[in-house]
């Protein structure tokens, strides 16, 4: 559906959910439920701590620690929300090392799963918290000596624009 239409509705329980292009329900999901049914995604579930113009603050206990994120209508303090990072917007680096000293966020993990899709591998990363954050890898620059492997340490960076915060 998503190569062949100019827009796309998407439907949950007999009532419209979504109504946009491709890349804008892909890109920008509305619900939790748009964003899980499209692709693969992160969810991180947490509460809003804090919100300073269209920065929005959100500890989540499955990142064990926080969550900047860009959002700019007014949000409460202790609000439950989650967080939707596609695995394409995060960049890996091997260890527990700084990763990209500009990056907004910041989780550490183990590699736990690789699934190998000829232009990308699909990783899975075991969290602190037992969360299986996933991230994908272009294979066309990855070298077989130098691609990333099961049970090694990870730092999964992204920036605070990547990711949407979904209140419903």
């Amino acid at each position: 559906a998503m190569t062949m239409s100019s827009r796309i509705a998407l439907m949950h329980e007999g009532r419209i959910e979504q109504v946009d292009p491709p890349r804008r329900m892909y890109e920008f999901p509305l619900t939790r439920y748009a964003a899980d049914f499209i692709g693969l995604i992160n969810l991180f579930e947490g509460r809003v701590i804090r919100q300073e113009d269209d920065r929005v603050l959100v500890q989540s206990d499955q990142v064990g620690g926080n969550i900047l994120v860009r959002h700019s209508e007014q949000l409460l303090p202790g609000m439950e929300v989650a967080i939707a990072v596609r695995p394409e917007k995060l960049l890996a680096t091997p260890g527990n090392g700084n990763g990209d000293s500009n990056a907004s966020n910041r989780i550490r993990g183990v590699i736990k799963e690789i699934a190998y899709l000829g232009d990308v591998s699909i990783h899975y990363v075991q969290l602190a918290s037992g969360y299986l954050a996933k991230f994908t890898q272009s294979n066309v620059q990855v070298l077989a000596e130098q691609a990333l492997t099961w049970d090694q340490p990870v730092t999964l960076d992204w920036d605070f624009q990547s990711c949407r915060l979904l209140t419903q």
